[in-house]
């Protein structure tokens, strides 16, 4: 470790910490990731298990696309010499509810004009609604498109781009019940929204459909050999800018002098900058990393304001059959106790019934696993306030419980036997996501998302949210939300917005 001044270290390698220090470091500027874990990316990782390699957080990564069509990730990885083997499912997801008004089992494909056949094969008369929704999502695309070309007009943006306006000051809710679109077709459509982690009477428009979009119109993709090709690939990319990154080094405090951040301390050693990138909720860094003068209490007052995103309880198996014998053929099953995605939500305080994504990963990458074997991951949502009933003296016994229950109803559901195959098993708790991310509650998520506090907000309020000179953050809990495609955005906005006004 060579002592001397950087100008940007980012004190964590997760997705954000991982795309502002490389797009620092492409600007030229000279750049220090520092992470108390021995791989990059976070969760965006990979872990073995006997003989199989489990992806700990990634289903699918928006915004990718293909070489014909592609979308703002895949520009942003080929303009920086990143390739990475991607994987495209042939299906967008299965979705199943299992009570309700509108009781369905339907698989929908990626396409615009495709997925507006299957939703109206399902739901007769969706047809008009979802051409309206496809308008829509049109105008945010491009108001995207312009706001990301660094223009900033006023009287532009309320003229030309009105949809986006509307959409970011509506729930998912208001606008498919205003442009008409049968209840049915609304369940199938807002089959995502535990990937925002919100209810679509809470979220805003705008951000679901950005989401629902960069889906079905760009198509998601998997990493070949799981997000950790994604970490490897741009700590290659840093390393080759000049970048350093030390690994199994904790930070444990930010060296705060004269009003402002200007380096960090790791153990008895400082690490002089000119600005400290966390990616680390803003709470944890302003109580365990600053002294209590350096934080504002408006700062305070935000981040107490803010809620926390939902709880994960995931399992991963290693199957000793293959997909097809256990009888799996879609890459990604959304289950739901009821068809109501209002319920859906209200479902998330009841971990007996509470929202369940499942990924085979051989149904996208063949050979994922040995042949004749298979991987299978289960994923609960809760929110974030629920009562689990986990504590120290049961909590052994309370895992394997809920995963017991959670295999079994995905044997109801689906008719097939997993309990009898299972080669591997890792449960991974809420504490688990805790111990091994330091976030609040364990949550993967940031905060979430409202109307009062929806990504059009947040983005135009971000330079005043910087609270205290020479520090700001990434990742999940910032503008745009959670997301492997939403994280890197943010780490690429926070860099290149710093190095801009360093420019001026």
């Amino acid at each position: 470790m060579s002592e001397k001044e950087y100008d940007i270290i980012v004190v964590g390698a997760g997705n954000g910490g991982l795309a502002a220090a490389l797009t620092a470091a492409d600007l030229g500027k000279s750049v220090l990731v520092i992470d108390r874990n021995i791989v990059p990316g976070g969760c965006a990782t990979s872990f073995r298990r006997g003989r199989f390699e489990f992806e700990p957080s990634l289903h699918e990564f928006a915004a990718v696309g293909t070489d014909e069509n592609p979308g703002g990730c895949l520009r942003w990885f080929k303009k920086l010499g990143i390739n990475i083997n991607w994987i495209i499912p042939k299906d967008a997801f299965r979705a199943i509810t299992i009570n309700g008004d509108d009781i369905y089992d339907v698989t929908m494909p990626t396409g615009i004009q495709e997925f507006t056949d299957a939703i109206e094969k399902e739901c007769p008369g969706s047809r008009k609604s979802l051409e309206k929704l496809w308008k829509i999502n049109k105008n945010i695309r491009e108001a995207g498109q312009y706001f990301g070309s660094g223009k900033m007009n006023p009287l532009v943006v309320v003229l030309k781009y009105r949809d986006f306006m509307r959409a970011s000051a509506h729930t998912i809710k208001e606008v498919l019940d205003d442009i008409g679109m049968p209840r049915k077709a609304q369940s199938i459509v807002s089959s995502y929204w535990p990937y925002l982690g919100n209810s679509v009477e809470e979220m805003d428009c705008m951000l679901y459909m950005c989401m629902f979009d960069s889906y079905i119109n760009e198509m998601p993709a998997i990493p070949r050999f799981r997000s950790h090709e994604l970490s490897c690939a741009m700590e290659k990319a840093l390393t080759d800018r000049g970048g350093e990154i030390w690994y199994n080094t904790e930070v444990t405090s930010l060296i705060y002098e004269d009003g402002k951040v200007n380096g960090v301390r790791v153990g008895d050693r400082d690490i002089r900058c000119k600005h400290v990138i966390c990616n680390a909720f803003p709470e944890n860094v302003y109580a365990k990393m600053l002294p209590p003068e350096a934080v504002p209490e408006r700062a305070w007052k935000l981040v107490n304001a803010r809620k926390h995103g939902m709880k994960f309880f995931t399992i991963y198996l290693g199957l000793n059959k293959s997909a097809e014998e256990i009888g799996f053929k879609d890459y990604t099953i959304v289950i739901n106790e009821d068809s109501d995605p209002i319920k859906q939500a209200e479902y998330m305080s009841d971990i007996k019934k509470s929202p369940v994504f499942i990924n085979c990963m051989n149904c996208a990458i063949p050979d994922a696993s040995p042949e004749g074997t298979s991987m299978l991951y289960i994923t609960s949502f809760w929110d974030a306030d629920v009562d689990i009933g986990m504590n120290v003296e049961n909590y052994q016994a309370w895992k394997s419980e809920i995963a017991d229950m959670l295999i079994k109803r995905c044997e109801d559901v689906l008719h097939v036997d997993i309990k009898n195959n299972i080669e591997e098993i890792e449960i991974c708790t809420p504490a688990t996501f805790a111990r091994y991310m330091g976030t609040p509650n364990g949550t993967p998520y940031g905060y979430q998302i409202k109307l009062w506090d929806s990504p059009t907000v947040r983005s135009m309020s971000s330079r005043g949210e910087r609270f205290i000179p020479g520090l700001s953050f990434v990742g999940a809990h910032q503008e745009i939300g959670d997301g492997y495609s939403s994280t890197y955005a943010q780490g690429r906005n926070a860099a290149q917005n710093l190095i801009k006004e360093w420019d001026k």
